[in-house]
């Protein structure tokens, strides 16, 4: 069995965990979507609305928890450095979690663009998907590092619960954890 299939299995939903402490509290959870308007794709802050929750499960005790809804698979890809993509819609609406390198996202026929770095703030959600974009969105890599990244299909192709914050990719404040 392929570690996707693992871990799609081992896990009925996809969430995030993030520590607080007497200091921070985390009251919603944000991501940066490629998404589509007028059979465009389009960059678009989203908030999750999905309930973020404090857990109470032992090991992982006062964590936040948000879960992103149900997952189908799980796919591990590697690209090499300096790739350059090429206009294309996502084969599904599907999470990508970068793991190493740095992700360049841009729409054709915009100036939309978004970096995206390996690290906490390297969740981003792909639903500009055929039967909503003709234009799709390009992704490349940026330097000379391998890229690898994490794309998990949502479950029957549905878009999370969530609502626009903005138009355009997440700021840095958008992504406080």
């Amino acid at each position: 069995m392929a570690l996707g299939s693992k871990l799609a299995t081992a896990l009925p939903f996809l969430f995030l965990a993030a520590r607080i402490n007497a200091n921070s509290s985390i009251t919603a959870f944000n991501l940066t979507a490629i998404s589509a308007f007028n059979n465009a794709s389009i960059l678009e802050c989203w908030q999750i609305t999905l309930p973020l929750t404090i857990s109470q499960t032992a090991g992982i005790q006062g964590a936040a928890v948000q879960q992103l809804g149900n997952v189908s698979s799980m796919v591990w890809s590697s690209l090499p450095g300096g790739f350059a993509g090429s206009p294309h819609p996502a084969p599904s609406v599907q999470y990508n979690v970068i793991l190493s390198g740095t992700l360049h996202v841009t729409i054709p026929n915009s100036s939309q663009e978004v970096t995206v770095v390996s690290g906490k703030r390297s969740l981003l959600i792909a639903a500009d998907t055929a039967n909503v974009s003709r234009t799709g969105h390009i992704s490349s890599l940026l330097g000379k590092e391998q890229g690898t990244s994490l794309m998990i299909p949502t479950a029957n192709n549905e878009i999370p619960p969530h609502k626009v914050i903005h138009a355009g990719a997440c700021g840095k404040r958008d992504l406080e954890l």
